[in-house]
């Protein structure tokens, strides 16, 4: 059996495990707002990209349409898959959180039976201080 100091010790650690695992769920909530935020200007710069029409005013030649078309091209389908990227991203931070919560969980299951322990502890040290009210 724990001693009593013990347990306390460990639901002391378990509570600051809580503290340090609340603060990093601030933290990927966060990064999960900015990469939205991000993702929300490569939505807006890919429909920019995909809408400009580069032979506006016919002043380059067939060569540079060229050019300038397969570079549209490519920098539409680098800001897809940018756009991809940040949805993989929240979609990895959410699942971190949910399993940071079940950590928090198992942190404060084991808090409780120490509580408990300790319950256990102390009744059983009124019976033997007592016997008579056992």
């Amino acid at each position: 059996m724990a001693s009593i100091s013990d347990l306390l010790l460990t639901i002391r650690a378990c509570k600051e495990m809580i503290r340090i695992i609340e603060e990093d769920i601030k933290g990927m909530k966060k990064g999960q707002t900015d990469i939205s935020l991000i993702h929300g200007d490569f939505y807006d710069l890919k429909n920019d990209v995909d809408e400009y029409d580069i032979s506006a005013g016919e002043i380059w030649t067939g060569n540079l349409y060229d050019g300038a078309f397969a570079e549209q091209e490519s920098t539409s389908t680098g800001i897809e898959t940018a756009k991809s990227s940040c949805k993989t991203a929240i979609t990895e931070l959410d699942t971190c959180i949910e399993n940071a919560y079940d950590e928090i969980e198992k942190y404060r299951k084991k808090i409780r039976e120490c509580e408990e322990e300790i319950r256990r502890i102390q009744e059983a040290q009124r019976q033997e201080a007592n016997p008579a009210a056992g």
